[in-house]
């Protein structure tokens, strides 16, 4: 209306209404009286208020009567007052009375357990338009909790939650699309769903329309209608819309792209910790070359997202503090954070953990600790740990010696493609080779470590082919990889390169 907020003005004005007798009026004296807010705070008149109110028939000062005395606030706590009051405001049509009176009822709070009564209150509250009702009642079906579990009811009150509006009842229902048993609306019902509560302002609705528009999923993929949706809930503040307009604009995915745009959807999203928005402005600015205050500013966002607990967060935060980048090298920090996110089972940081403690303690106990992590993470398919246990496994760290397991774990890594693997199989397939054939095998793991570029390999694999062992005998060959080698920074390969250089121009080698 235009009218600045001044909560004394108003007490003035509800006293001149509650003084002609005017329910909303006493109403709202118990209310700012409750709170302080333009009048001395006195919990005791409150009270007094909400009775005048309640006696003249609002259902809505009988429940604050019967919250008052459910949760002990400013009173003494008595769940039976607070079950009458809850009843005579589901009398006055107060629809709180009935869902607050449910719940004491399942739990048997100053009136006798009665699961059947809680589910007939929650049903006429429902009947009344209580979203809360329906929801309460999907979960009790859905859960078990008091009643035993029904797949088909708990759906039928999900249904009525999102037609009474729930807006986490409606992206529910689009969320079970995806599912080939149990009960689903079809797909233009939950779009009808959806819409409705997304008109009504749900930004979380919103951002999962765009979605479903966008990947033509249940619904005719829609480019225009994806962006209005998306816009509409990212204008509104939703990370997840914010994040998803970032990557639709910097990939130009249906329409023109503009990365300057990207970069502010991706700010937004990423100044309320989206993991996802954080790691895309990581990319850009550290391929970009970022300025020291950039990357200042994408650990701060990152430091905050782990801070509210994301797991991938707390990894990245783990590894800038190891590697410096936006902050100050820190392993002590570096070890706090990487724990953390290694005990939410962040698999990646499970291995980086494994790694700094190898790297950086000397103790027994840490030694072991990794090896902990490396198993852990190996477990579930990191081809690095794989790697690293191997490595412990084949030189005792942190556990005893196995020269089988670890050869093992180099096979399984060296599939992968890690060509620190291939090289350690070859290696230590070395040590044992007799026969051509072994040898050849040797040299295949060799090769494939070096044609992805390990400058050790290079140099194995000319020592191959300089003793003829697994493949033909060819010095030129092998001055070839130490000169490989060495351009990719193996700097002992210099002497090789010297000394079959020499070779080569002597003149008992021309003849």
């Amino acid at each position: 209306m235009g009218l600045p907020q001044d909560f004394q003005a108003a007490a003035d004005w509800f006293h001149r209404a509650a003084a002609q007798g005017d329910v909303h009026a006493l109403y709202h004296l118990g209310t700012l009286q409750l709170g302080g807010l333009g009048v001395p705070r006195d919990p005791r008149a409150a009270r007094k208020w909400y009775r005048h109110a309640a006696r003249r028939g609002s259902g809505a000062a009988s429940v604050q009567m019967g919250i008052l005395f459910a949760s002990g606030q400013h009173v003494r706590q008595n769940y039976a007052l607070a079950a009458r009051w809850y009843e005579l405001a589901g009398n006055q049509g107060a629809t709180a009375g009935l869902y607050n009176l449910a719940f004491l009822h399942l739990r048997g709070l100053g009136v006798r357990q009665d699961t059947p009564r809680a589910l007939q209150l929650f049903e006429q509250a429902t009947d009344r338009g209580s979203v809360e009702a329906a929801w309460a009642l999907y979960r009790q079906y859905s859960e078990g909790e008091y009643v035993p579990v029904d797949l088909d009811e708990a759906f039928d009150w999900l249904v009525r939650a999102a037609e009474l509006g729930s807006a986490a009842a409606a992206c529910l229902l689009a969320q079970q699309l995806d599912r080939e048993d149990g009960p689903a609306l079809s797909p233009e019902r939950v779009v009808e769903l959806l819409q409705k509560c997304a008109g009504q302002g749900h930004a979380d609705v919103q951002a999962m329309l765009g979605l479903l528009y966008f990947e033509g999923k249940h619904v005719a993929q829609n480019q225009s209608q994806a962006m209005r949706w998306f816009t509409r809930a990212a204008q509104a503040g939703n990370a997840f819309a914010q994040a998803w307009l970032g990557d639709i604009l910097v990939e130009g995915r249906g329409v023109p792209a503009d990365r300057e745009a990207a970069a502010i959807w991706y700010e937004r999203a990423a100044a309320q910790g989206h993991a996802g928005a954080i790691a895309a402005l990581t990319s850009h600015r550290l391929a970009s070359g970022g300025s020291g205050d950039d990357l200042v500013q994408v650990f701060q966002l990152w430091l905050k997202a782990a801070t509210q607990g994301d797991a991938n967060a707390q990894h990245m935060v783990g590894d800038f503090y190891l590697r410096g980048v936006g902050t100050e090298v820190s392993v002590p920090e570096a070890r706090r954070w990487l724990t953390a996110a290694a005990h939410q089972g962040n698999v990646p940081a499970m291995g980086l953990l494994g790694g700094l403690l190898l790297q950086q303690s000397s103790a027994p106990a840490d030694h072991a600790e990794a090896v902990d992590f490396f198993r852990r993470a190996a477990a579930r398919g990191n081809v690095d740990a794989q790697y690293n246990l191997g490595v412990c496994l084949r030189r005792g760290f942190g556990v005893a010696r196995d020269d089988v397991e670890a050869e093992l774990l180099y096979s399984a890594a060296a599939a992968q493609g890690h060509r620190s693997a291939q090289l350690a199989l070859g290696g230590l397939k070395a040590q044992r080779a007799k026969s051509d054939e072994e040898w050849s095998e040797v040299a295949h793991w060799y090769r494939l470590a070096a044609d992805a570029g390990h400058p050790s390999a290079m140099v194995s694999l000319a020592e191959l082919y300089e003793s003829g062992q697994g493949v033909a005998g060819d010095r030129a060959a092998a001055l070839t990889l130490y000169r490989q080698a060495l351009n990719a920074g193996h700097s002992a390969a210099a002497a090789q390169v010297r000394r079959i250089e020499t070779l080569l121009r002597s003149p008992e080698y021309a003849r």
